[in-house]
C-alpha cells in the first residue's frame, strides 16, 4: 500500500517533464484516453490541444476532465490524478513555446513558437480533487 505525497510533492511531480494521460468521456459513453504534454501553473494543468480534437470536444460537453501523471524509475513509483473543471483559453506563442522548451529543447521551442496558432487553443484544467501516491 503506498502512502499519499503531501502538496509539495504532488506538485514537484507535476513539474517534471512526463508526459500525461487526459480523460475524457465520450458522447456515445466510454472513456477518451490521450498522451498530452501539460504545463502546470498556478495550480492549474494547461494543454495545448487542437480547436477540433475530440479531448476538446469532449471536456466542454461535459464540462469536466481528468489527467493523470506517473514517474516509474526503478523502485521511484509515484503518481497524480487530477479531476476537475475544464475552461478554454486562447494559445498565446509564448504559452506554446513555453510548453515545447519544458519537454523539448529552446531551439525547437522557438520553432514552435513561430508556427501557426489559429487551430490550437489552451484546455485548462482546474483541479477539484487529487489523488497523490507515492508506492
Amino acid at each position: 500500500m503506498g502512502r499519499g505525497l503531501r502538496e509539495s510533492e504532488r506538485d514537484e511531480l507535476l513539474q517534471e517533464s512526463l508526459t500525461a494521460v487526459l480523460a475524457t468521456e465520450r458522447k456515445a459513453g466510454g472513456v477518451h484516453a490521450a498522451p498530452v504534454w501539460y504545463l502546470y501553473r498556478g495550480g492549474e494543468l494547461r494543454i495545448i490541444t487542437g480547436r477540433d480534437s475530440g479531448k476538446l470536444k469532449n471536456a466542454l460537453r461535459t464540462g469536466r476532465a481528468t489527467l493523470c501523471v506517473q514517474l516509474s524509475r526503478g523502485s521511484d513509483l509515484r503518481y497524480v490524478t487530477a479531476e476537475g473543471s475544464v475552461r478554454v483559453e486562447p494559445c498565446s506563442s509564448e504559452e506554446r513555446r513555453e510548453l515545447w522548451a519544458h519537454y523539448t529543447d529552446e531551439a525547437k521551442a522557438a520553432a514552435m513558437a513561430a508556427g501557426d496558432l489559429s487551430g490550437l487553443c489552451v484546455l485548462v484544467l482546474a483541479p477539484q480533487r487529487w489523488t497523490a501516491i507515492s508506492e
